[in-house]
């Protein structure tokens, strides 16, 4: 046998509980015997932890494999930890140390998966559960000719438990189980029906021709899960899936039936997209039509989770790139008319979830077809909810949702791509120097919601590493100072609140703790110009304001100019150390 590297991991071997625990200890000494370490010593004093040490086999494993039914004592009687002992391990990591040595090879293969199906038969749940994650855990290790061998009591085990599963946690661990073994058998040469997962899809069919029954939801789950094993399983339960569900949309007419089909049609289509250009996306391509028909029709249905799910739909069948361009703009007209003009809340924001995903992979057509009419808009809104004018000079009502905040934060889900944030950004700084100006009684609320989204937008784009960095040091951060400044020297009833001004601060903060040590050089230089020697040649300040009066470290000075010192802790405090 080649030499094997694995890993033994060894734990508190003198403090195990019970003697069949330390029959364990014993066969895993058997173990470690013959092996040449490579890396450090271990020891088996009691309370000392062995850590994991990597080593050398030398010699054939079946030949420990031998004391396997020591090992099987042990996974069957394992016992909680001792209350009056605080050195014992644990069941937790007994359990997962034991589990970790029956994944190690193949070789336990013969002797471990009939140790699993007995555990599978057992009534105690806790038994059930660790059967199946140590099944899930040896599925990905072992040669797939023995799973296959004992894959059809396997299966009969984990179809009793998921579709009579009380406890959910039992139902992810047959989930769990059942991908991985398909995902075994999936890349075996000599596998043949049970490659694609027909074994599951055979005892799944009936349920999904019920979707007012609870197991139709299970059988999708089910299926889901074998789908997720590899591409050949994705391709082939996609093909056998996809038409029934498209036929029983058409033969139930309820609602909550149709939604349950809906449900379980996004769900493949959803695993469907993690194998773009596979064989699934090949199987996919021949029910295209039909799923968008039915998708695009879902959008003007009258109910509202029906169009919800016509969004999620087409948003899937975009990301396993089925529709071409022409497509993708008739969905984005679509969603436009969602987001404007549909009353129900949970639809315009399913669908200014997909413009935000689509505006990251279609940038250039969002902009032309989304984002200047939502830029139109906000350039036009005036705060009042009562009418507008269209091009026709035709009054229409305004829609209720329609208002300042909602079109603002419409625009900052769309900035997810490089361009479209280098588009809307300086859209929404004209619209914050606007509403600086502005003497609306709603104005307060407005700045506020804007200098949020730009606020969210820079610490997306951060995490996202778009470059927005240079626009908000070079232009936001000077047009902020400028406006708090010349409001502050403009007439008091117009002042700005102390919460635009801690807006305005936290912003800045940001911004400042983002700095090159250069440009923070720079910062220090025109702030201490401004607020220190008030000097305000570096603001570009409007004209008619009276600059000589501004002093923020006067006492005896307007509170309007004096509250600007929080911009100067706020910027000082952040900036480079360095």
């Amino acid at each position: 046998m080649a030499v094997q590297t694995f890993e033994l991991e060894l734990t508190r071997v003198s403090c195990f509980p019970t003697a069949h625990t330390r029959a364990a200890a014993k066969c895993a000494q058997a173990v470690v015997a013959p092996l040449e370490h490579t890396g450090r010593e271990y020891h088996t004093d009691e309370g000392v932890i062995v850590p994991c040490i990597s080593v050398q086999l030398r010699n054939k494993l079946i030949r420990v494999s031998g004391q396997f039914t020591e090992l099987k004592k042990v996974f069957k009687s394992i016992q909680k930890k001792p209350s009056n002992d605080p050195n014992a391990i644990t069941r937790e990591q007994l359990i997962i140390a034991l589990r970790k040595c029956l994944a190690a090879t193949s070789i336990f293969a013969p002797f471990c998966l009939p140790l699993l199906i007995e555990k599978l038969s057992s009534d105690v749940v806790y038994a059930k559960k660790d059967a199946l994650l140590t099944l899930a855990a040896c599925a990905n290790v072992y040669d797939s000719r023995f799973i296959t061998e004992y894959v059809d009591s396997l299966w009969n085990y984990i179809k009793k438990e998921i579709f009579t599963a009380a406890d959910q946690s039992i139902e992810i661990a047959c989930l769990e189980a059942i991908k991985n073994v398909v995902g075994n058998i999936s890349i075996a040469e000599e596998a043949h029906a049970c490659i694609d997962g027909d074994f599951v899809f055979s005892d799944c069919k009936n349920h999904l021709l019920k979707p007012d029954h609870k197991l139709m939801k299970t059988s999708a789950s089910l299926l889901q899960n074998v789908a997720m094993a590899s591409d050949m399983a994705c391709a082939r339960v996609t093909d056998q899936v996809i038409p029934i569900l498209l036929e029983q949309f058409e033969l139930h007419k309820q609602i909550n039936n149709q939604k349950s089909i809906l449900d379980a049609m996004l769900g493949f289509l959803q695993v469907a997209k993690d194998f773009v250009n596979k064989d699934t996306a090949a199987i996919l391509k021949t029910y295209k039509e039909k799923l968008l028909g039915l998708f695009f029709s879902l959008l003007v249905n009258h109910n509202p989770l029906h169009r919800s799910s016509g969004v999620a739909g087409l948003v899937a069948m975009v990301s396993s790139a089925l529709l071409d361009e022409q497509e993708v703009m008739t969905f984005l007209d679509h969603l436009v008319v969602l987001i404007l003009d549909d009353k129900e809340k949970i639809v315009r924001h399913e669908a200014k979830l997909a413009l935000a995903y689509l505006s990251s992979q279609f940038p250039a057509l969002v902009r032309s077809r989304v984002v200047v009419q939502l830029t139109d808009r906000l350039a036009k809104k005036d705060g009042s909810n009562s009418m507008e004018t269209d091009n026709d000079a035709n009054t229409v009502p305004v829609r209720p949702h329609i208002t300042h905040e909602y079109l603002v934060t419409t625009l900052a889900t769309l900035c997810t791509s490089q361009e479209n944030v280098e588009y809307i950004v300086p859209c929404l700084v004209e619209n914050l120097t606007t509403l600086s100006e502005s003497t609306s009684t709603n104005s307060e609320s407005y700045v506020v919601c804007v200098v949020d989204c730009l606020q969210n937008i820079f610490e997306g784009c951060l995490r996202s590493s778009l470059k927005i960095l240079d626009y908000y040091k070079d232009v936001i951060f000077l047009r902020v100072l400028n406006l708090a400044i010349a409001n502050s020297l403009g007439e008091q009833e117009c002042s700005f609140t102390s919460a635009i001004l801690e807006k305005f601060c936290k912003l800045l903060r940001t911004i400042s703790s983002k700095l090159s040590e250069t440009y923070s050089e720079f910062i220090v230089s025109t702030v201490g110009e401004i607020f220190l020697d008030g000097k305000l040649d570096r603001a570009n300040l409007p004209d008619g304001l009276n600059k000589q009066d501004f002093d923020v470290l006067n006492p005896s000075s307007p509170w309007q100019q004096t509250q600007l010192v929080m911009f100067l802790t706020a910027i000082l405090c952040n900036i480079s150390k360095t």
